[in-house]
């Protein structure tokens, strides 16, 4: 009987991590280049087991074998609401976008993110054949812009950006610099991506300098009437300096283009929800992942 309970208790436990495995998450990799270079950046987790042997016999054997102790409850308890809060956190995401940006676009494909592929559009650190293919699977299609599109949120980008390079700045020499400043262009949950990045990357002795010139806005589609997928083309100036690399893997380049996912709030300002870097991702100066990116033209970087 002991062991039947055991064996459900485990079952409910996978069942429980199964689900939270597929819900939003944010990322310990370290991503550089400019604010959100984070196409391609992937995670990885591991762990290990050991188990213990018995030198008795007979029933005693049998006896231990089916023991399910206070410590194995405890865990199984622990592991079952840390599996079900992971579980909600696509919830969470859904009820967060209805309120902030008044939009239910996440609700009406059901709240379940397990089988809901549109999670996935908000979901940080994703590659661009990963957010390419989700924009088919969803019959997304991305349109050339009009005189009615407002481009607001143009302006919100290049100053995140610059932002972004300043607080790493000053973060650098000072660790008890707050980030706080970001909030004002970034939605609550990619605010807490780029404040783990900066963290990160000040570790790595990575500092950037962005400045942009000019943004245009390539592609585009609606989701819902607050929120908005738009393809940009950016001209500017993006420098990576690895201060503990001798500088040999610091690079710049002065044109990339990136997919950005906008919220416009009940204030009328656009926030980024979501930003899918649309160049080579790098991770210390070195392409990582191959990636082609987005801009029609020639893809171009130099070494400092």
């Amino acid at each position: 009987m002991k062991t039947i309970f055991k064996f459900l208790a485990l079952l409910c436990l996978a069942t429980s991590i199964a689900i939270g495995s597929s819900t939003f998450i944010v990322s310990d990799q370290p991503a550089f280049a400019s604010m959100g270079s984070t196409g391609g950046g992937s995670t990885g987790s591991g762990g290990g087991g050991g188990g213990g042997g018995s030198s008795s016999s007979g029933s005693d054997s049998s006896s231990s074998s089916d023991s399910f102790g206070p410590i194995d409850i405890i865990a199984l308890i622990f592991l079952f609401i840390y599996g079900t809060i992971k579980g909600t956190e696509g919830i969470c995401l859904a009820h967060h976008l209805k309120r902030q940006y008044h939009s239910a676009y996440l609700t009406k494909f059901g709240l379940n993110p397990k089988v809901t592929p549109a999670f996935g559009l908000f979901t940080p650190n994703t590659t661009i054949k990963n957010f390419e293919h989700l924009l088919y699977k969803l019959n997304i299609k991305l349109d050339n812009p009009d005189g009615d599109l407002d481009t607001n949120f143009t302006e919100v980008y290049a100053q995140a950006q610059y932002l972004y390079s300043q607080i790493l700045r000053e973060k650098y020499v000072n660790h008890h610099y707050s980030p706080k400043d970001l909030k004002k262009y970034l939605d609550k949950n990619y605010y807490k991506v780029m404040t783990k990045e900066i963290k990160l990357k000040v570790s790595k002795g990575t500092i950037d300098e962005t400045v942009i010139n000019k943004v245009n806005v390539v592609k585009y589609a609606k989701l819902d009437e607050n929120l908005i997928i738009v393809k940009l083309d950016v001209i500017g100036q993006d420098r990576e300096v690895q201060f503990n690399k001798n500088f040999e893997n610091s690079f710049e380049r002065n044109r990339w283009s990136d997919y950005v996912i906008f919220g416009k709030n009940k204030h009328g300002q656009y926030k980024i929800i979501n930003l899918i870097y649309g160049e080579h991702f790098h991770l210390n100066g070195k392409d990582f992942n191959h990636q082609a990116g987005l801009s029609k033209y020639k893809y171009k970087e130099k070494k400092i």
